[in-house]
């Protein structure tokens, strides 16, 4: 055989066997394998007994050489309870390809009495996130072997729901336990706060209930709390259930009503009735108003009679009320007073009767001046408008004038009159009907308030001095450049021309409604721009303002 025959031969035997050693190496780095423990997977000892681990052995291959093993775990023979030994294994190219575990357990040796004592109750309440494990107390005759207890737990304290506890201590044949069961829980609670008696009121829904720690800290033992406050603010009530576990419900108290409606009572007196405004307001609601025995709703009543002396009480929605006194005042309504251009009051019957009593008259001429304050603008007008709205018609006579505290008896009856100027003269013409002149119904206005005659003594009332009162001071013409002072026209002021008075008795934006004796007693509606009469009657030059004579003598409203 030549070398170049005997060359290739060698060289193909050579791959040959390197070929077969790469395919024995990938065949044993690839090969699979398994461990299998030797002995029991759970093993039993005494404590303080040496621990000889019984080993393993790897099967399932024919190369173990090409596998390591690793372990982990300890056993603590010094103590009782149960220890894990686990055991992995590895190929060459250090992949896991297998596991064991082997139980430890250690016994103590040979216990004759052990006893269990649970902390606390068999089943205990607790509230989300608030749970506590109270533990166990067990004891060896008289040794206390509670640190060797094994707690096994599935209690999800962030969760409501029904759970166990599991106490466990190991003997030397059995596995002796206690078992706790847990309850996470939350309450419900219906609210209910009382803003009039000033008190928060709570039904407390939860199980194994135990009080509620209030806010003065004192306890409360009942399901349904009652608890006094007096300021806005959160009031904190801790809930406690048997085990102790508790949790805050808060009240937060935004705002507090023991007052009653706070406002103004106004009457408008007309013929035979009076109306009632109230003009009340209360944070939590105006539930009704109440007067003398009636009931009303809204904010206007109409009483069919003549009534001053009158005080409403008002109450809100927690049934708080104030007793809020009514006074007059005068505005748009007297203008349903105004007459047409015969001067007359529609429905008046006849003149005033000599000598006729007038109980029932003074009597609510009386009540009206108390009504409105004695000596104020409200009496003085009242009087007027009550007179100018009588049934019966007041004679005119010239120099008519009375001191008379009500209705002057000597009204209609014949009297001398030189000047031959009234309403109904004698058939010789000697004599007249006395009633009033304009200056006259003015005087007895203002008496029928409270003022003393003297201040009014004068028969030109213009002209002389109230007391230390000067009206020509103030004094002041009906025209546009003196508008700012006809705003401050206020009933109770007077109204003036040539030979003529009148007195306001009620004023608003516009006009002013004068009552006037004139012939017939009557009421007038003048343009408070320029004086000039809305009606066919005439109108007035120039008007008094009395704010300083009610500052002086009386009451300026």
């Amino acid at each position: 055989m030549d070398n170049s025959k005997l060359s290739k031969i060698i060289i193909g035997l050579v791959a040959v066997i390197i070929l077969f050693a790469i395919m024995l190496l990938s065949r044993g780095c690839s090969e699979s394998a398994r461990l299998e423990l030797i002995g029991n997977e759970t093993i039993t000892i005494y404590q303080n007994e040496r621990y000889k681990e019984p080993g393993y052995n790897i099967v399932d291959t024919d190369h173990p050489e090409n596998f390591y093993i690793s372990i982990d775990g300890y056993v603590n023979i010094n103590k009782v309870g149960a220890y894990f030994i686990n055991y992995h294994l590895y190929n060459q190219k250090d992949r896991e390809v297998s596991t064991a575990k082997r139980q430890v357990i250690v016994l103590r040796d040979k216990l004759s009495n052990v006893y269990m004592y649970l902390k606390g109750e068999d089943e205990e309440y607790f509230f989300v996130n608030d749970y506590i494990d109270h533990g166990i107390e067990v004891y060896d005759g008289s040794k206390d072997i509670s640190n060797d207890v094994t707690v096994v737990s599935n209690v999800e304290a962030d969760k409501v729901g029904e759970y166990e506890v599991r106490y466990q201590i190991y003997n030397n044949t059995d596995v002796k336990e206690a078992i706790r069961r847990v309850n996470i829980v939350d309450y419900e609670i219906d609210k209910e706060i009382d803003l009039k008696n000033l008190l928060i009121d709570l039904r407390i829904k939860v199980d194994d209930y135990s009080y509620t720690l209030l806010p003065d800290r004192t306890k409360s033992y009942s399901r349904n709390v009652t608890y006094d406050f007096n300021s806005v603010g959160e009031y904190e009530f801790d809930i406690y259930l048997k085990s102790e576990s508790h949790k805050k419900y808060v009240v937060n108290i935004e705002t507090i009503d023991k007052e009653g409606p706070k406002g103004t009572c106004s009457l408008l007196h007309e013929k035979n009735k009076t109306t009632i405004t109230m003009n009340v307001t209360d944070e939590a609601g105006i539930s009704k108003f109440s007067y003398n025995g009636l009931d009303f709703y809204n904010n206007i009543t109409v009483i069919n009679s003549l009534t001053t002396n009158i005080t409403v009480r008002a109450y809100d929605k927690y049934d708080n009320y104030s007793d809020i006194k009514c006074h007059g005042e005068y505005g748009t309504a007297f203008r349903n007073l105004v007459v047409d251009e015969s001067a007359r009051v529609q429905g008046r019957t006849g003149y005033i009767v000599c000598g006729s009593s007038f109980a029932k008259e003074n009597q609510e001429l009386k009540m009206l001046a108390e009504s409105y304050g004695l000596k104020s603008r409200g009496a003085v007008a009242a009087a007027a408008l009550y007179l100018a709205s009588y049934d019966k018609d007041m004679y005119y006579s010239w120099g008519g004038k009375s001191a008379a505290i009500g209705f002057d008896p000597n009204w209609g009856c014949w009297v001398s009159n030189s000047d031959k100027r009234c309403t109904s003269k004698s058939s010789d013409g000697a004599k007249c009907r006395l009633g009033l002149d304009c200056g006259g119904l003015i005087r007895w206005s203002y008496l029928q308030a409270g003022f003393s005659n003297d201040i009014l003594r004068h028969d030109d009332i213009i002209k002389f001095k109230w007391g230390n009162f000067n009206p020509r001071e103030h004094t002041y013409n009906f025209n546009s450049s003196n508008m700012v002072y006809a705003n401050q026209l206020k009933p109770g002021d007077l109204v003036h021309r040539t030979g003529h008075i009148g007195i306001v008795i009620g004023v608003d934006s516009e006009y002013v409604q004068v009552a006037e004796m004139l012939g017939p007693l009557f009421v007038n509606k003048i343009e408070k721009r320029t004086g000039r009469a809305m009606t066919k009657q005439k109108g007035f030059t120039e008007f008094v303002l009395m704010d300083e004579f009610f500052n002086m003598y009386g009451i300026n409203k």
